[in-house]
């Protein structure tokens, strides 16, 4: 409502300075005044409060099709509604406007939009009666658009791309790279009548985009389709996936199966991104590779200035620098999850081994199981080895082991070996076995910080950290399980009792986590997936004992007729006291016992 302040006071002027019959301004009634006379008049001033409302910020446009295309902005403050008008660019007459949109919703999608057009797109804010300015014009272009629905077109569409020239495809003509053009996947592919093992003695195939000087440069929209008999065996050659470079271009809702030998930048998508993203794709391909110094990404090798979301990795990944889903980000990474085996011959991380400075990873997690043979120096990581970003919401279920490595240089963490950054509100579940084992974060940077963080998982160690042994930067409530794995005298963290683990009280912040008495916080979002819930049970063991010395009887957690019996099978007297805690766990509601 509008709100008014009024001013009072009594003023003087002298009328010898006008001439006589001078017409007063502030008297509505016109009088006159005698020259050399002096009056006094009073003047009523009302000032109606307001405050400029401010346009809104950080307009972003994604996802573009070819008729159409998403908008995103941040609001300011309390606003209570948006507008947003559109046009093609340059027709000074012709804005589209739709206006009183959801306060709440700061995202909205342009729709019926003309392919291969350039548009210009403005949004301003409500506060009550009172409109902001528009914002500056924000141009996109549409994409046009050609259906690949046959092996055949397939191909030449990937060797015209390589070409490096405009080439023509399904009676249209394409720009050099792909630019502005949205390719779709119409039916399902089988490439292994173009490369295998079979084909011409053994053919591998050459990525889409096949070097930095000739990328992809436009989209291609798997449309929910797969392809599969992707074959690459060619252990000197670099770059190499379905696409090789992708630059200012994507690659989106796309499932792949087959298998991988290359050398350096390997990746299944692609194997480097930059300015461009993928999203909403699923790797079931192989990537198993032979050579030395191998970057792996179970979706992208090398990610820059770029964006992977929503992906799935469920393709078995060996190498020598190994990521769940990416090798390498210099942008970000958000709700993607790695569910496959990962093996490496010196450095493995569930989710990417490298976040570079100023980058994100959130609301990612890994439950593949990360292991490596090698007897010299070995660094496994959950979610991430070096983190020089921010990285929240993320953890990690899947057990770490490196059992034949004698190098005390070798480390094993539940989180992130080397943490220059942030890490907030993640957490371990999953066992770790080898020469030193952190449940937490290793090397912290004395910069970094680490906020609303805990590890659980059984430590199973020469050395064991339950946290982290650096007093190098800010760590606040960072809590482990110290019946899970006893730690050294050097421990930088806070040990808690199973029981307090689980007191449904251990962070107290019902917005990121969610808290349940008896069990393990996990995160807020998650709670729909099985494994989440199930390695959120406890097993309780008696004062005195630890996962790879159990000398009495102990308890299993139960929530809703569920339990699980996590990795208790280290020694054979184990066995026969978790079949003594089965036989005494109630189950009401005959639910399924998960055991592994």
């Amino acid at each position: 409502s509008d709100i008014y302040w009024q001013y009072t006071t009594d003023l003087g002027f002298n009328a010898s300075a006008f001439a006589t019959g001078f017409y007063n301004p502030f008297n509505p009634e016109g009088a006159t005044y005698n020259m050399g006379t002096t009056y006094n008049y009073r003047v009523n001033t009302k000032f109606k409060s307001f405050v400029g409302i401010p346009c809104p910020k950080g307009l972003e446009v994604s996802d573009i099709t070819t008729n159409s295309a998403n908008l995103s902005w941040t609001a300011r403050g309390n606003e209570t509604g948006w507008n947003v008008r559109y046009r093609v660019s340059g027709d000074e007459n012709a804005w589209t406007e739709v206006t009183g949109l959801n306060a709440n919703a700061t995202i909205y999608s342009i729709t019926s939009l003309q392919e291969n057009t350039t548009y210009e797109v403005q949004l301003s804010s409500t506060l009550g009666e009172e409109v902001s300015n528009w914002t500056a014009s924000l141009t996109f272009h549409t994409y046009s658009g050609v259906t690949i629905s046959d092996l055949e077109t397939f191909v030449t569409f990937r060797n015209g791309i390589n070409s490096g020239a405009s080439f023509r495809l399904s009676d249209m003509t394409i720009p050099a790279g792909g630019e502005n053009v949205m390719f779709i996947l119409g039916d399902n592919l089988d490439l292994s009548s173009v490369c295998g093992p079979d084909v011409n003695g053994g053919t591998s195939w050459t990525p889409i985009g096949n070097s930095s000087s000739i990328p992809f440069k436009g989209a291609f929209d798997g449309n929910g389709k797969t392809i599969s008999g992707l074959y690459i065996n060619n252990i000197s050659e670099d770059n190499r996936g379905l696409f090789g470079f992708v630059t200012n271009g994507f690659v989106r809702n796309l499932t792949l199966e087959g298998s991988i030998d290359a050398n350096y930048y390997t990746g299944s998508v692609c194997a480097r991104l930059t300015n461009g993203t993928i999203s909403g794709c699923c790797n079931k391909v192989q990537i198993i590779t032979t050579g030395s110094n191998t970057y792996i990404g179970g979706i992208c090798s090398w990610a820059e200035n770029s964006t992977i979301t929503n992906c799935v990795n469920e393709g078995a990944l060996d190498g020598w620098y190994v990521g769940g889903i990416c090798y390498y980000n210099n942008g970000t990474i958000s709700n993607c999850c790695n569910k496959a085996d990962i093996s490496t011959k010196y450095r493995g991380a569930g989710i990417c081994d490298q976040n570079y400075t100023g980058s994100e990873i959130s609301y990612c997690y890994n439950t593949g199981n990360i292991s490596s043979s090698a007897t010299g120096s070995v660094i496994l990581d959950g979610i991430i080895y070096k983190n020089d970003g921010a990285v929240s919401q993320c953890f990690n279920l899947g057990d770490l082991s490196a059992t034949q490595s004698n190098s005390s240089n070798s480390a094993l963490c539940g989180l992130s070996d080397v943490n220059y950054g942030s890490i907030t509100n993640c957490y371990n579940m999953g066992s770790i076995a080898g020469y030193v084992v952190y449940g937490g974060v290793r090397n912290i940077g004395s910069s970094s910080i680490t906020t609303n963080c805990y590890s659980a998982g059984a430590l199973l160690g020469r050395t064991n950290v339950g946290f982290s042994n650096s007093s190098h930067g800010t760590r606040t409530n960072c809590y482990f399980d110290n019946q899970m794995g006893v730690a050294g005298s050097n421990e930088v963290g806070q040990g808690l009792t199973t029981s307090d683990m689980v007191s449904g009280s251990l962070f107290n912040d019902a917005t990121n986590w969610v808290e349940t008495e008896g069990l393990y916080p996990y995160l807020a979002g998650f709670g729909d997936d099985d494994l989440v819930l199930v390695k959120a049970m406890p097993i309780y063991l008696a004062e005195g004992d630890s996962p790879n010395h159990v000398t009495q009887d102990f308890t299993l957690g139960q929530y809703d007729g569920v339990t699980c019996d996590e990795q208790f099978f280290f020694q054979p007297t184990t066995l026969q006291r978790y079949a003594r805690g089965l036989h005494g766990y109630t189950n009401p509601n005959n639910r399924m016992i998960y055991t592994w």
